[in-house]
């Protein structure tokens, strides 16, 4: 096996393969061997090794078919040539030994060649076969690489939105306490003024009180002096029934007056909340009527034979409805009737009944 069987058997390919071949194999291995597509660092230093050992398999390929590649299985790139190049000492001992061999017995050359082109062959599919699965081992890696740096940049990006989120939590409860302490340095501040205010004037008047003329005190005035003439008795009235003139008798009048008016509002608002009661009792008893009409009509329905059992099911729940709402209308009718003998003694149904004493 020459360097070019190892060129070839490193790219994974079998000697004697076209150029074309080899450069569609290279750039595919090349693609997958690519430092910038691995994660780790021991990675990307293995896939630099491996391409630099690609590079330098495909450089000697390349040189070959540049300058002493020539057609036929002569050519050292074919599986026939598994010996040196032509014009070397190897070459040429093994021809020697090969003549020498051929003079004496060609048949057991050419089987004994026979036989090492076959181990040659079995040996590189073998080592293709392992070169195969060792790529395979070698892209799962990566991309299990390339997986685990996936999670890992997730992981980063939900810790960095984690942490702005406890950035902005920090920053709104540290607002919210600045606004709470400035307020109330704000109504301290205040309150310190308007002390502040109360007690310069206060001390202003004092000064200024200084300065005013005493006025005589009715102890200092003499005894002879002229008393004024007394005033007419009045009678006593409390001050909660005074009325501004201070005629107790227009105050009564005032009082009636209000009273009057009071009263009258009261039997308006009387007459208005019966009003109301008879209407609340007008609207429930069609409410009644409406459910009592449809709740027969659904129980009729629920009698016919050719109704299907998904529409009985239908009807019931409309039923159980209306029955509810039977139910809600016989309470608003209760609840009218009770609000109008309270307010009505006339009502037909008689006065309300004086609740029980209790024993």
């Amino acid at each position: 096996m020459n360097e070019l069987h190892k060129a070839y058997q490193s790219l994974g390919l079998e000697p004697g393969n076209a150029f074309d071949t080899i450069k569609r194999r290279y750039r595919r291995l090349a693609l997958v061997w690519h430092p910038d597509r691995m994660s780790s660092a021991d990675a990307k230093r293995e896939a630099e090794e491996e391409l630099k050992k690609i590079n330098n398999n495909f450089e000697k390929l390349k040189k070959h078919f540049e300058s002493e590649h020539k057609s036929g299985p002569s050519c050292r790139c074919q599986p026939a040539a598994a010996g040196p190049p032509p014009n070397s000492s190897q070459n040429r001992s093994a021809n020697q030994n090969n003549n020498s061999g051929h003079s004496s017995g060609p048949s057991e050359a050419e089987r004994k060649k026979q036989e090492e082109e076959t181990s040659r062959k079995r040996t590189a599919e073998r080592e293709k076969k392992e070169a195969e699965q060792e790529a395979a081992r070698r892209a799962a890696q990566a991309a299990q690489s390339a997986q685990q740096k996936q999670h890992a940049a997730n992981e980063a990006i939900k810790n960095e939105a984690l942490r702005k989120d406890e950035v902005l939590r920090w920053k709104c409860t540290l607002v919210v306490a600045v606004t709470f302490f400035a307020l109330i340095g704000y109504c301290w501040i205040g309150c310190a003024a308007r002390d502040l205010v109360h007690w310069t004037g206060k001390q202003w008047d004092e000064f200024q009180s200084q300065f005013k003329p005493k006025q005589e005190t009715p102890a200092a005035i003499p005894s002879y002096a002229p008393q004024e003439p007394s005033q007419p008795y009045e009678p006593y009235i409390p001050p909660y029934e005074k009325f501004p003139g201070g005629n107790p008798m227009s105050w009564r009048q005032f009082h009636d007056e209000q009273e009057q008016r009071r009263k009258a509002d009261e039997d308006k608002q009387r007459q208005q909340d019966i009003y109301f009661a008879k209407l609340q009792i007008d609207r429930a008893q069609k409410t009644i009527d409406h459910c009592n009409h449809n709740i027969a009509q659904m129980e009729l329905k629920l009698t016919e034979p050719f109704i299907s059992d998904f529409e009985k099911n239908k009807i019931r729940e409309m039923r159980d409805f209306q029955l509810n709402n039977l139910q809600i209308a016989q309470s608003e009718l209760r609840d009218a009737q009770n609000k109008l003998k309270m307010l009505d003694d006339n009502w037909p149904f008689g006065p309300p009944q004086p609740p029980p004493k209790a024993t």
